[in-house]
């Protein structure tokens, strides 16, 4: 990338930004082989205007179900699995105890019939890492 399109894709990242309430937002930018560009804008957290750092933990929602639904469908085409296979052929561990069993196109579609379960809380996440500091600075959110 050369510097009229680094500025050129920096400002349409604050657009973004803008667009959107963001206080900030994180990039990166790669190929198979390296990261192209890397780079953090605004802050953590907008009380204390701390800024955005490599440390800084986002919280990813649920836009990692995509990716891992890609790469199921990936092993599924070159017949590596099997989406109609119950999981627990490929977790053993796994006990199934409803009467039809949950298979890997269930979890697909977000239709595994599982009741909630508790969501990995960002502070535990944090606290493993080493970096907890009482929600003060090193997180993007902390209710």
């Amino acid at each position: 990338m050369n510097e009229k399109n680094i500025s050129v894709f920096e400002q349409f990242v604050e657009d973004i930004k803008k667009a959107y309430d963001a206080v900030g937002i994180a990039v990166s930018v790669f190929d198979k082989e390296k990261v192209l560009y890397r780079n953090n804008f605004g802050v953590r957290d907008a009380q204390t205007g701390l800024p955005i750092d490599d440390d800084t933990i986002f919280g990813c929602a649920s836009i990692s179900k995509s990716f891992t639904a890609m790469s199921i469908m990936q092993m599924a085409e070159k017949g590596i699995i099997d989406i109609e296979d119950p999981i627990c052929k490929y977790l053993p561990e796994y006990t199934d105890p409803q009467k039809d069993p949950v298979c890997i196109k269930h979890l697909l579609s977000h239709a595994g019939g599982f009741f909630p379960m508790p969501r990995i809380l960002v502070q535990q996440v944090a606290e493993e890492l080493g970096i907890w500091n009482g929600g003060k600075s090193e997180l993007t959110h902390d209710e």
